[in-house]
């Protein structure tokens, strides 16, 4: 019951945060305006994605700061602080899973999320509730800092901006910092507390650690998955072929005897338009 008061005001608090998006983006936001009523809400939900973002990596970022709580090898490590933490970004986690519910068939990766979500509402919740792992749970929040960036891509996508070098330089920042924050650093947590501080960990016990571990590792392979995604639309941004100058016309040729036949390739690009998702599109070659 404790757990669900803390929780509960900054479930409405985000959910306040998204009303607000659904209700005043169109008046204020040109790109917003004449949206899907699925688009609407995927518009609404990444305004506060962006707030969740700023306020819970802030949270973190202060408590760990102030307790030491990303090189703390103490399991049972707990402070109000972290605490605070963990209830806000539950509070976010609450509202946007109920979001997703009702869009799971209409938004694309959508699937990949829920299970996302899923894994971090059990994760947060029984680290909140039983009072431990905390140095764990708290630091991983910094992660939620990629938040703010990520949807700024939406935005930029849906107001027209795809071409301009805002929308470029988006993109090479979605991939540093997701290579940075939730790769390495995902993974330099993995094995410091794993390994490092494997004697604390274990000592645990069961079911715990299996808990912990399932959690962990099986939201971190989203994490990889996401990023070679992100990855393939890097490449493909930085090795596509520019447009080459178009040669003089030359005379007509006379037609040859027999036709040849014509051999078709077809081109897989992964265009990073949107954050851990590939649009595929063909091109016509003639040898």
């Amino acid at each position: 019951m404790d757990l669900a008061t803390s929780v509960t005001p900054w479930a409405a608090f985000f959910g306040a945060v998204y009303c607000a998006a659904w209700k005043f983006s169109p008046s204020l936001f040109e790109a917003a305006r004449g949206l899907s009523p699925a688009d609407r809400a995927y518009w609404s939900t990444c305004c506060s994605s962006f707030v969740n973002g700023i306020v819970t990596t802030s949270l973190a970022a202060a408590e760990c700061w102030r307790s030491g709580l990303i090189t703390s090898g103490d399991f049972n490590f707990t402070t109000p602080g972290s605490h605070l933490v963990c209830h806000a970004l539950l509070g976010y986690l609450v509202v946007d899973s109920i979001v997703l519910c009702f869009h799971l068939r209409v938004w694309a990766g959508s699937g990949m999320f829920a299970v996302h979500h899923a894994v971090a509402l059990f994760g947060w919740v029984t680290c909140a509730h039983f009072d431990y792992v905390h140095n764990v749970a708290v630091p991983v929040v910094l992660c939620e800092a990629t938040g703010p960036i990520i949807n700024l891509r939406w935005f930029l996508s849906e107001a027209g901006k795809k071409e301009t070098a805002l929308y470029a330089a988006n993109g090479v920042a979605i991939f540093v910092s997701w290579l940075v924050l939730r790769v390495i650093f995902l993974g330099w947590m993995a094995y410091d507390k794993l390994t490092v501080h494997q004697d604390a960990f274990l000592a645990l016990g069961q079911p715990t650690v299996g808990a912990f571990l399932v959690c962990y590792l099986s939201s971190y392979m989203l994490q990889l998955a996401w990023f070679w995604k992100i990855l393939k639309g890097v490449i493909a941004l930085f090795s596509s072929d520019k447009p080459k100058p178009k040669r003089a016309a030359a005379p007509p040729a006379p037609p040859p005897p027999t036709p040849k036949k014509r051999k078709f390739r077809w081109l897989l690009c992964f265009a990073p338009s949107e954050p851990g998702l590939g649009a595929i599109s063909s091109t016509l070659k003639a040898d």
